[in-house]
């Protein structure tokens, strides 16, 4: 499997035109988001909440800017009520980048039933989600074109130790 280091997946969504960033850490995605804050051409704003990240990406499109959130898949549960009765009644598109923390209990065990039902409960709210792999570049550039075009919010969900390095 080839994995893409931090910056050169920062530097994917970059030439994909995603200038705006909201979201809570996750140790998962430690080197995307010290490549967010290091580059002076992208906006990142840390959320205590996930739902705070999801209104303050929604208020960066309606303003011109493409945006992305990032979280662990815990915070699907806090800010899905944001995605529903915002994003999705009002056609506001988002790209959520989902670490998916207790993937086949390999995590710690406060993570298990996130990981064992997130994807899920994304698919059943209507949002469409897809798994990165080994072709991370093509299913990003693919989810932010459907995102835009069908102006719904999109996941990509980053299993641990995978696609993307975690390390700065």
């Amino acid at each position: 499997m080839q994995t893409l280091s931090a910056k050169q997946y920062v530097d994917v969504l970059k030439s994909c035109g995603v200038r705006f960033f909201a979201g809570v850490p996750c140790s998962v995605m430690r080197g995307v988001l010290y490549h967010l804050e290091k580059d002076p051409s992208l906006t990142y704003v840390p959320a205590v909440r996930e739902d705070a990240a999801v209104s303050m990406a929604a208020g960066a499109w309606l303003g011109g800017w493409k945006s992305m959130v990032l979280m662990q898949n815990s915070g699907i549960g806090t800010c899905l009520d944001v995605l529903i009765s915002l994003n999705l009644t009002y056609k506001i598109p988002l790209l959520l980048f989902i670490t998916w923390r207790g993937f086949e209990h390999t995590d710690e065990p406060q993570h298990w039933i996130w990981g064992d039902r997130g994807n899920g409960i994304l698919g059943e709210s209507g949002i469409p989600y897809s798994i990165l792999s080994d072709n991370v570049v093509e299913e990003t550039r693919r989810a932010i074109t459907e995102m835009e075009e069908r102006l719904e919010p999109r996941a990509l969900i980053l299993k641990r130790r995978t696609c993307i390095d975690e390390e700065i």
